[in-house]
């Protein structure tokens, strides 16, 4: 596959997760408060059931980040390993083919 269509996949994705992020962050505690206008009525009071909407969000987007960057680590570690099993594979054959 041609890497500037990757490329521009990853970058598609990394955008749209970037949006995504922004409005579950941003737009989503807005709506949600603005749903409980008639029941809060002190603007102080909304606001901060937003801030706490934002600070839940926020947690839950860098753990599922966190969650994200182990598990790509994990995924080349085990790349990794397989890489050198099968080195270790091929080195192992050579030896026997040459004796």
């Amino acid at each position: 596959m041609d890497p500037r269509i990757i490329a521009a996949a990853a970058g598609l994705a990394a955008l749209t997760v970037l949006w995504g992020a922004w409005w579950l962050w941003w737009r989503l505690p807005k709506r949600q408060v603005d749903r409980l206008r008639l029941t809060i009525r002190d603007p102080k009071a909304r606001v901060d059931v937003e801030d706490n909407y934002r600070k839940n969000i926020g947690q839950i987007l860098v753990g599922v980040a966190a969650a994200l960057i182990a598990s790509m680590f994990t995924y080349l570690q085990f790349e990794q390993r397989d890489r050198e099993l099968a080195q270790q594979a091929q080195e192992s054959h050579a030896t026997r083919s040459a004796s």
